[in-house]
C-alpha cells in the first residue's frame, strides 16, 4: 500500500528459515513462519522500517496448514502523534498502517468457535515514524521505531473477515473491513506522543479490591512500567490465548502442556521479564474480575457457572480461573520468567479470594 506522500509503499511479507517445498513434502506445518511489515522508499527502493508481528507466527501463519490468514492491508495518515522533526530533515511522512488476521475459509467453513480452538480475529495497527534523510548517497533512516498495537475482536460480531475487504477510512483515520456475519465494522487506534506514552494517557491503572497492595516496597518499578505500550500489548496478548487455552480445555482429557504451547503467541516468550511481568499482573487483575462480570475477559465472553446473587459460587469461580491462569502460565513456559514481585502478586491474588470465601463461609 502506497502512503499519503507517495514516496514509500508499505507490504506484509511471510518469512521463513524453511527452504520452500520443504513444508508440504514433510506434511506438517512450518514453526518458523513470521509476519513482518516493511516500509520501502521509492527514492532509494530498499526498505527503511520494518515491525514483527508477533501476535501471530510459527505455525498459525504457516502457508500449509495455518489457522490465521492476513486478510487485508490498509495504510493511512498519522494520527498526530508526530515528535517534533526539522522539516528540512524530513523526507517521507509518518504512516499508521492496519492488517487484520482471521481464520482461514475452511476454518471459517467448520462448526468450531473462537473459544473452541478457533483463533480470533486481530487488527495490527503499526505507526511508523517520518523518514528522516540520511545525507547523500544514502537511503532514509526512520526518526523512531515502529509503535504496534493489537486489537481482539468481537466473536460474535467477527467470527471472521470477507477477504481483502480493508481499506483506509478517511473519516477517523483508522481502518474499515467486512465481517462474515454481514456487518461493516471499523478499527482505529490513537498513538499518543512518544513523549506521553507510558506516563498515564495509555491507560489507567484498575484500582479495584483484588489489586490492593500493589503499592509498597518492591513495586515501584513494577506499578511505574503497567501504562507501557509493550506491557499492554502483552496483557492483551496473554488474555487472548488464555482465552483460547480455556476453550480447548474445557472439556478435559486434552494435554494441557501442549494446548498451551501451541495457543500462546511467540512474543510471550520473546519479551523481557520486567514488561512479562508486569503484563502478567495486570492480566490476572482482569481475569479475576472478569470472573464476576458475565466472565467477559479482555472483551470476549467466557463460560460462567455462577449465579449473579451467589457470592461463594462467584469467589470459587473466581478462584479456579485464577488457578487456570497460573497452570497455563506455567505449561506455557512463561511463570519461569515472571520476576518474584510478579509471582508474589499472583500469590496475593489467590489469597485475596481464599480470604474471601473463609470470611462468608
Amino acid at each position: 500500500r502506497l502512503t499519503t506522500d507517495g514516496r514509500s509503499v508499505v507490504l506484509a511479507v511471510r518469512v521463513s528459515n524453511v527452504v520452500a517445498g520443504a513444508v508440504e513434502e514433510e506434511g506438517g506445518a512450518d514453526a518458523t513462519a513470521r509476519i513482518y511489515l516493511l516500509r520501502l522508499s521509492l527514492d532509494t527502493y530498499t526498505v527503511v522500517d520494518a515491525a514483527w508481528l508477533n501476535r501471530h507466527s510459527g505455525e498459525s501463519v504457516s502457508e500449509i496448514g495455518g489457522s490465521v490468514a492476513c486478510a487485508g492491508l490498509a495504510v493511512g495518515d498519522s494520527d498526530g502523534a508526530d515528535d517534533d522533526y526539522d522539516d528540512g530533515a524530513r523526507v517521507g511522512c509518518a504512516a499508521v498502517a492496519y492488517v487484520a488476521f482471521g481464520p482461514p475459509p475452511e476454518i471459517t467453513a467448520g462448526e468450531g468457535t473462537t473459544t473452541g480452538g478457533r483463533l480470533p480475529v486481530t487488527v495490527t495497527a503499526v505507526r511508523f515514524s517520518p523518514l528522516l534523510s540520511g545525507g547523500e548517497g544514502r537511503s532514509p533512516k526512520p526518526a523512531a521505531p515502529p509503535r504496534i498495537r493489537d486489537l481482539d475482536l468481537f466473536e460474535h460480531l467477527v467470527p471472521s473477515l470477507v477477504a481483502d475487504s480493508v481499506s483506509y477510512d478517511s473519516t477517523t483515520g483508522g481502518c474499515l473491513f467486512l465481517s462474515t456475519a454481514g456487518l461493516v465494522c471499523g478499527a482505529h487506534v490513537r498513538f499518543p506522543p512518544a513523549s506521553e506514552a507510558g506516563q498515564g494517557r495509555t491507560e489507567a491503572i484498575p484500582r479495584r479490591t483484588l489489586e490492593g497492595g500493589l503499592s509498597g516496597e518492591g513495586n515501584d518499578d513494577l506499578e511505574a512500567s503497567f501504562r507501557d505500550e509493550a506491557v499492554l500489548a502483552i496483557k492483551s496478548h496473554l488474555l487472548s490465548s488464555f482465552r483460547q487455552y480455556l476453550g480447548r480445555t474445557r472439556d478435559g482429557g486434552a494435554n494441557l502442556p501442549f494446548v498451551a504451547r501451541s495457543v500462546a503467541p511467540p512474543s510471550i516468550l520473546s519479551c523481557s521479564s520486567a514488561v512479562l511481568s508486569a503484563a502478567v499482573v495486570l492480566a490476572s487483575v482482569s481475569i479475576v474480575n472478569s470472573a464476576s462480570a458475565g466472565g467477559r475477559v479482555g472483551g470476549a465472553k467466557m463460560a460462567t457457572t455462577a449465579p449473579p446473587d451467589n457470592a461463594m459460587a462467584a469467589l470459587r469461580e473466581k478462584h479456579k480461573w485464577h488457578a487456570d491462569f497460573v497452570k497455563f502460565l506455567l505449561h506455557a513456559g512463561a511463570y519461569k520468567k515472571v520476576s518474584a514481585t510478579g509471582r508474589t502478586k499472583l500469590r496475593d491474588h489467590g489469597e485475596m479470594i481464599a480470604a474471601a470465601g473463609a470470611t462468608l463461609s
